[in-house]
């Protein structure tokens, strides 16, 4: 329940929210009365184990003010917060320009009564806070890097450990829309934002059992690390945001289908787990009514897929999942990881 729609109703929303899942017996986490009950890893006892899981949704500067001030605090209501701060990639020749614009406008500090703070003896040479943004020199101009608030991150990982110790298997989720670049206006591609990798490792390190991205409404790649499954990007298992344009507006005609929604693209999972350990991953593709001619009752509901689709679904993923040295095989519509005993070691 932690995600950049968690307060649009407010906290009464929030709380009518959770009370509906209880009452429909579905455990939740990321979300509470303040921030030490979002963070809490929740419990569902199972027939074959107890499960936990711990949810949050990642925040920058960037993200809008709606999404900025929901997080929960030691005494407020809200959701369990990461915050990042982006850094924009340039070129060392692009970091001496942005300095020297920097300390000409540092120079009139002594213009005014209460100047902004000096440049810090000890500025790391690769990097700049300039007007509320942060540069980093890199090898790709344009490109966005994330760094993790080291709090939230210790915090997360203490409800990580505390969750495995309550735990025989532990899920960590995260809501996650960052861009991979700073010159996209919004995240609906396939990159895995570095700090979203960094954190999937961490918390496997910290006794996670298993990883899921979503909120960029579009698939990411599949890893397999240290035995545990990672899944970067699984979309929207619901999108329901609209209906076919000739049911309201009789004068729009069918879509041409030129262009592939890939938002109306999701992914159910399955991990297969023997003694302990991961053997298979399976991947089965669903469509949230790409075609877009769905009636409102049943647009963004997943349903099963053309073969077409579930093919184009699932070599985009073999596609997005070699960088992360996993192997995708179709198989009769379906994807299927089969994990290699050395990678469970």
């Amino acid at each position: 329940t932690a995600n950049n729609h968690t307060l649009d109703a407010g906290t009464e929303g929030m709380f009518e929210t959770h009370r509906l899942l209880a009452e429909a017996g579905i455990v939740h986490a990321g979300s509470g009365k303040n921030l030490a009950d979002a963070r809490l890893a929740r419990i569902a006892v199972t027939p074959k184990g107890t499960v936990a899981a711990v949810g949050m949704y990642s925040i920058d500067a960037s993200s809008n003010n709606r999404s900025r001030f929901t997080d929960a605090t030691a005494d407020l209501p809200g959701l369990n917060p990461l915050h990042v701060t982006p850094y924009n990639v340039v070129t060392a020749e692009h970091m001496q320009a942005l300095k020297k614009i920097r300390d000409a406008i540092y120079a009139r500090r002594p213009e005014v009564r209460f100047p902004v703070a000096p440049v810090a003896a000890d500025e790391p040479a690769g990097r700049l806070q300039l007007f509320q943004t942060a540069f980093a020199v890199g090898p790709n101009p344009g490109d966005l890097t994330y760094e993790m608030d080291p709090t939230d991150l210790k915090g997360i990982i203490t409800s990580v450990r505390l969750g495995k110790q309550l735990a025989d298997f532990l899920v960590v989720a995260i809501h996650c829309h960052q861009n991979s670049f700073a010159f996209q206006a919004y995240s609906l591609d396939h990159h895995t934002p570095n700090f979203l990798i960094e954190l999937a490792h961490q918390v496997i390190d910290n006794g996670a059992d298993a990883f899921v991205g979503h909120g960029v409404h579009t698939l990411r790649g599949v890893e397999i690390y240290k035995g545990k499954p990672i899944f970067y990007g699984v979309s929207s298992f619901f999108y329901h945001r609209g209906t076919a344009p000739e049911i309201t507006d009789r004068s729009a005609g069918p879509s041409s289908g030129d262009l592939v929604d890939d938002s109306l693209e999701t992914l159910l999972t399955t991990s297969r787990f023997e003694d302990g350990k991961l053997v298979e991953v399976r991947l089965y593709p669903a469509d949230l009514g790409q075609d877009r001619m769905r009636p409102i009752s049943r647009s963004g509901t997943p349903s099963t897929p053309s073969p077409e689709m579930a093919r184009r679904v699932l070599e985009r993923l073999q596609t997005l999942s070699k960088q992360f040295g996993t192997t995708v095989s179709i198989q009769n519509g379906i994807g299927v990881i089969r994990v290699a005993s050395k990678q469970t070691n």
